[in-house]
């Protein structure tokens, strides 16, 4: 990328992060209109509620303020790439971005985009997805060579379905060509599968079996309006077929951790079981918020295999708790000496992560996934 467009893209960044909503709504208008293909890769309802629009348009301003500085946004781009394979998106889509973008900058800002600028901005989009499919080939390929791995979109058996709470169903799930991988699926526990159902955008759920293991598992809650949870919880069988693209994602237990304290609410406990499972000797407290102990996924299993060292909070009993007293709490009583790994809605995560703050945690010591578009749900 030459210097000029590096100039001419920071120059022009405040104009177009002040229109930055505007601009990806309508890139995405667009785009749909002239590559009705593309709407496979976003879910529906994050369009329709805006959340894939403010996430495109954080990662915008970020990239043009940051344009002379891609080590600064290594986290975003990660974040980016690794949905991205989950989704399977390929080189040859990133032009359909790209053009698509370019007329949605044009036609917001009108007169302000110079045959130059536009130059610069093209030769921009066109550097950052040679970045993010170069760093996606690698991760596809890692993906099909470990234990188990696949590339793309894979067959799979449904082997089992059992109840984990009142609304969430554990799945279970072996290679159609196969009963079992005898050697074992090698992944990073926390790490997501993608679902794909015939007509639905794909999904990403946790991995909640454990590396190794000769059989997948997820465990998915049942959502109102939910169209591939639904789908999943009353139309798929034992013996069904369903489609999968290998386990990605960044939410992880960092490799310097020496304590952990897990905080989850809902379904946010579906990585937290992964990370207990494979991590349990660092987990020094766990607290999960749900409804009561029977809506609680994997209540039982925490209890026995972190016994002492849980905390649940119920609503149906004690209302929503004041997560930023939570974390206050639990700061008071451990100290700062932890790793705090947070998983859930917006709202619990953002009460959780600033209460943590708030009691002297470094945000360097806080790790979360949110399970909507993470660009769009500031924590």
């Amino acid at each position: 990328m030459s210097q000029k467009t590096i100039d001419i893209v920071k120059a022009t960044a405040p104009a177009v992060a002040a229109h930055a909503e505007e601009i990806t709504t309508l890139f995405y208008k667009t785009m749909f209109a002239n590559s009705p293909a593309a709407k496979a890769f976003f879910n529906t309802a994050n369009q329709q509620e805006g959340r894939q629009a403010k996430a495109l348009a954080a990662s915008i301003i970020a990239y043009a303020t940051h344009i002379d500085d891609l080590g600064a946004l290594t986290e975003a781009i990660e974040l980016i790439v690794t949905k991205h394979c989950g989704l399977q998106v390929l080189p040859e889509h990133y032009p359909i971005v790209h053009d698509n973008l370019l007329i949605a900058v044009a036609q917001v800002l009108g007169d302000a985009i110079t045959p130059e600028v536009g130059a610069a901005w093209s030769e921009a989009v066109n550097f950052l997805a040679k970045v993010l499919y170069q760093a996606e080939e690698e991760k596809y390929k890692a993906a099909e060579a470990r234990s188990g791995g696949w590339r793309g979109w894979k067959e799979f058996t449904v082997s089992g379905i059992d109840s984990a709470s009142t609304n969430c169903k554990t799945f279970t799930f072996v290679p159609k060509e196969g009963s079992v991988c005898d050697s074992g699926f090698d992944f990073t526990p926390g790490q997501y599968l993608s679902v794909s159902v015939d007509g639905e955008t794909p999904r990403h759920y946790t991995v909640t079996s454990a590396p190794g293991q000769k059989a997948l598992q997820i465990t998915t809650k049942r959502l109102d309006g939910g169209a591939v949870s639904t789908f999943m919880h009353d139309k798929l069988s034992v013996g069904d077929s369903i489609k999968l693209s290998p386990p990605f994602g960044p939410f992880a237990v960092k490799p310097d951790t020496k304590s952990a304290v897990l905080l989850s609410a809902g379904i946010g406990m579906t990585p937290m079981k992964a990370f207990l499972d494979t991590h349990g000797a660092l987990v020094t407290k766990a607290v999960h918020v749900d409804r009561n102990a029977a809506s609680a996924p994997f209540y039982a299993h925490f209890e026995e295999k972190n016994a002492g060292k849980n905390q649940f909070i119920f609503t149906e009993t004690g209302g929503r708790p004041d997560m930023a007293a939570v974390s206050a709490s639990l700061v008071k009583e451990g100290g700062l000496d932890h790793r705090y790994y947070v998983c859930g809605p917006t709202g619990f995560m953002q009460k959780t992560v600033h209460g943590l703050v708030a009691a002297g945690v470094p945000r360097s010591q806080i790790v979360w996934e949110a399970f909507s578009p993470q660009l769009s749900c500031p924590v």
